[in-house]
């Protein structure tokens, strides 16, 4: 790529006119025309200036070296790139009284995060799945048919945090405590009688298999 084709990569990149960027370089529309048909090159003043304006590296624009994008413009839109999310949308973990678990091995739609976003928080994408929950026993919090951003590989208990696990082959959304002699108490948020704590003793952790922990929910208003 010749100089004068870079100089109109950028400018239709931009969707800018001849004559908008001339305004930005300071100099005269039919001299931008000359750049483009490689009758004139820019001179080094002109390049630095189309830098700051356009965010373009300079060693690029008249050497071809390097990516056309600078460094601070590459990492800004890096952090604002789009990140898909596997979207089980018909894997439904019961924040009730739980329902059989559906294989996570379906195939899955995806929702969407930003890359800053997961940053800020700390999370891999690749530890991260979507999925829906059903019932009313983790209500007020979460409501039927939430979507629920699910942390995976998480060994260690944070007590009070919520999970989405699978315990004798019932797939739960549930608060858990870690208790001293080793046994789990599974909590709802819904304080109707009918969703009564219930405790999974040390002895029956081999029919218990964390998914992962709920770090975020979308739903209606």
């Amino acid at each position: 790529m010749t100089i004068a084709e870079r100089i109109k990569h950028i400018r239709t990149h931009h969707n800018l006119t001849q004559r908008e960027v001339a305004e930005m370089a300071n100099v005269s529309t039919p001299a931008v025309s000359q750049w483009e048909r490689g009758l004139a090159n820019p001179d080094v003043n002109v390049c630095l200036l189309l830098e700051q304006t356009l965010d373009i590296n300079t060693r690029w624009l008249i050497q071809g070296v390097g990516d056309w994008k600078n460094a601070e413009q590459s990492v800004r839109e890096s952090k604002n790139a789009d990140i898909e999310v596997p979207f089980f949308k018909d894997v439904a973990f019961a924040a009730g009284h739980g329902t059989n678990l559906d294989d996570l091995n379906t195939s899955a739609d995806t929702l969407t995060f930003k890359q800053w976003w997961l940053e800020e928080k700390g999370y891999d994408k690749d530890s991260l799945i979507v999925v829906c929950a059903r019932g009313d026993s983790m209500q007020p919090r979460i409501r039927d048919g939430d979507a629920l951003l699910v942390k995976t590989g998480e060994s260690n208990i944070i007590d009070g945090a919520v999970y989405v696990l699978n315990y004798a082959n019932n797939a739960r959304v549930k608060r858990l405590w870690l208790k001293y002699d080793g046994s789990l108490l599974m909590c709802s948020d819904n304080p109707e009688p009918q969703y009564k704590d219930e405790l999974i003793p040390a002895s029956g952790a081999d029919q218990l298999n964390i998914i992962g922990r709920v770090v975020w929910l979308g739903g209606d208003i």
